[in-house]
């Protein structure tokens, strides 16, 4: 089980990294544009209300934002107070759409300070780009922002799946090393928690690096360092024996991407 000091971890690098997200998050860059192109195709020619959950610098509310209709009010929110800021500091809303940030764990909206919770629930739009697979229990998490939706709405995330940094693990693997990484969900096994309402599509984000020093710079440098709960960070020796293992040669690696479109419950 997750606890809240592991949270308080996660937090915590993540209000580190928002200096260097958008440096380090190409490939982060690219899965939220990805993601905004298929909301586009959704969205309504009315005003809506959105929750992003997990916000960051604002990757996906920069994408998403321009093509919002007038009037649309969207609450960019992360567990991280850093990256709240970075985000409203980056984005500036275009004329007729309304921004606003807030300081919310999005696995539980209900515990967060009543100054921070949802303001416009329930919303026509919950979306999030590579930031649930912090969630505790996943399948639980996205139930509860789905309960979030009015009639007709939908929820769009991006996650991890099973086959994220599958080289890395191998390597450590045959270094004799138990890697860290948390346990993500195969995409079967995630469609079959969420039922037959929701669709869940698979893709693979390459990340290429010169070496393997550069990619564990991309984990601190976008904040996705933490290992799985109960799991210590590996011991100075232990990584020294899988760097030097993978030393001298580029090292390819992938985020293993998937991504969720679940509409609203039937009135």
């Amino acid at each position: 089980m997750r606890t809240p000091d592991w949270k308080t971890t996660v937090r915590s690098r993540f209000d580190s990294a928002a200096a260097t997200y958008d440096r380090a998050g190409e490939a982060q860059h690219r899965i939220a544009v990805t993601l905004a192109a298929e909301i586009r195709q959704r969205l309504p020619s009315t005003p809506l209300s959105g929750l992003e959950i997990g916000c960051g610098t604002g990757f996906l509310t920069a994408a998403l934002l321009p093509a919002l209709p007038a009037g649309s009010r969207w609450q960019a929110t992360d567990l991280s107070p850093a990256m709240v800021q970075a985000c409203l500091s980056r984005v500036s809303p275009p004329p007729g759409i309304t921004l606003t940030g807030a300081v919310m764990d999005g696995e539980a909206p209900e515990m967060a300070p009543e100054q921070d919770r949802p303001v416009d629930l329930p919303v026509d739009l919950v979306a999030s780009s590579m930031a649930v697979q912090w969630f505790t229990d996943l399948p639980a998490g996205l139930r509860r922002l789905r309960a979030m939706l009015a009639p007709g709405g939908l929820l769009a995330v991006t996650t991890l799946g099973s086959g994220t940094f599958a080289e890395w693990r191998d390597a450590c693997r045959a270094a004799g090393v138990t890697p860290g990484t948390p346990p993500y969900p195969t995409a079967d096994a995630l469609r079959m928690a969420l039922g037959p309402g929701a669709e869940v599509r698979q893709h693979r984000q390459p990340l290429p690096f010169p070496g393997v020093g550069d990619f564990l710079h991309h984990l601190r440098g976008t904040g996705a360092r933490t290992a799985a709960p109960g799991h210590p960070p590996l011991p100075a020796g232990q990584l020294r024996r899988v760097l030097r293992a993978l030393h001298g040669r580029p090292f390819l690696t992938a985020y293993d991407v998937l991504t969720v479109l679940w509409p609203a419950e039937d009135p």
